[in-house]
């Protein structure tokens, strides 16, 4: 969850705080390192290959 989180929103880490009960500084420090910051990059690189308006129309469901 977090992984795909940090790809839709890189650097959203107090969003993936809130959302796994934990403090921002434990998520950056988690999934901060590179691993898991190039595993967001892939996720967020297939996605857009796969659907390229993919992130339009999840901004139009926050509103």
């Amino acid at each position: 969850m977090a992984t795909l989180m940090l790809a839709l929103n890189p650097g959203s880490f107090d969003e993936v705080a809130a959302v796994l009960a934990d403090s921002p500084d434990v998520c950056r420090t988690h999934y901060g390192h590179d691993s898991c910051e190039c595993a967001a990059r892939a996720v967020r690189d297939v996605l857009l290959a796969e659907h390229p308006d993919v992130f339009n129309r999840l901004s139009k469901r926050r509103t």
